[in-house]
C-alpha cells in the first residue's frame, strides 16, 4: 500500500519536487502526489497562487504553457488515443489563449 502522501514530512515532499522543469515544477509535483493518494478537499485555504506580470511563468507564458504540455504527457505515458485526445485539448487551449492575448473573443471562429 502506498503512503498517504509523499508530503507526510518535508524530506518526502522534496523527493516529489523535481528541478528538471523550468516553469512547471509544482505542476509535476502535484501530478506525482496525485498518483500516491486520492485528493482530500479541505474547507480551509492553505495556499494561494499569486500571478503578476513579473512572475516567471507569467512573463514567459508561452514557454510555461508548452512545458505544462510536456509534463502532462510525461505523466500519461504513450498511448495513441491518449496522445490524440490530450493534444487536441492542448491545441484548443493554445488557440483560446492566443485569442485572449490578442483581445479576440475566444468563442468566435475564424
Amino acid at each position: 500500500m502506498n503512503p498517504p502522501l509523499c508530503a507526510a514530512n518535508f524530506s518526502s515532499m522534496l523527493e516529489c519536487f523535481s528541478t528538471v522543469w523550468k516553469y512547471g515544477m509544482d505542476y509535476d509535483m502535484w501530478l506525482k502526489l496525485g498518483k500516491l493518494s486520492k485528493p482530500v478537499q479541505l474547507d480551509l485555504a492553505i495556499g494561494v497562487f499569486r500571478e503578476h506580470p513579473n512572475s516567471y511563468s507569467t512573463a514567459n507564458a508561452d514557454a510555461a504553457f508548452e512545458e505544462d504540455w510536456h509534463i502532462r504527457m510525461n505523466h500519461l505515458g504513450w498511448s495513441p488515443a491518449t496522445w490524440i485526445y490530450h493534444y487536441a485539448h492542448y491545441l484548443v487551449r493554445k488557440q483560446r489563449k492566443r485569442r485572449s492575448v490578442s483581445g479576440e473573443d475566444a468563442t468566435t471562429t475564424s
